[in-house]
């Protein structure tokens, strides 16, 4: 998993709101959400009281209608809609991974691989018995 944890995404964004506290406060709802998740209601309750005096803006166009050109040899290719991801670079990038990546399920024998904002899901398959080891048997000889 991450190499952060919730709390310590909070506290580098409560950090950061300090030192500049115009464009962060709107971010506390979000930061309300997450300590909500954490079962830490003493702390949810005071952000949401904190929320409720703060302008609240619509952050929808931080994920929705993006778009990505790639420029080669000073050409532009078409721009192609962006339907899913964070946005490279953002400061929430990596509050909302943890948020997205914390409700990915795993059953006894799954595990999950991550490395910077990817994931991958393994396991590891203890008998390949039955359907599953016939067709991979067959698809190992077809290979031959």
């Amino acid at each position: 998993m991450p190499m952060g944890t919730y709390q310590e995404a909070i506290e580098s964004l409560t950090k950061a709101e300090n030192l500049t506290s115009k464009p962060w406060k709107q971010n506390k709802l979000l930061l309300a959400k997450c300590y909500i998740k954490l079962e830490d209601t003493s702390n949810a309750r005071l952000w949401l009281i904190r929320a409720k005096n703060v302008e609240t803006i619509t952050r929808e166009s931080y994920l929705n209608n993006r778009y990505s050109v790639v420029c080669l040899d000073d050409k532009l290719s078409e721009y192609i809609q962006i339907k899913v991801s964070v946005p490279q670079g953002s400061v929430l990038g990596p509050l909302l991974y943890l948020i997205y990546s914390a409700d990915i399920p795993t059953q006894t024998l799954t595990h999950m691989a991550t490395f910077a904002d990817d994931i991958s899901g393994y396991c590891r398959l203890l008998n390949l018995g039955g359907k599953v080891g016939e067709n991979f048997e067959a698809s190992a000889r077809d290979q031959t």
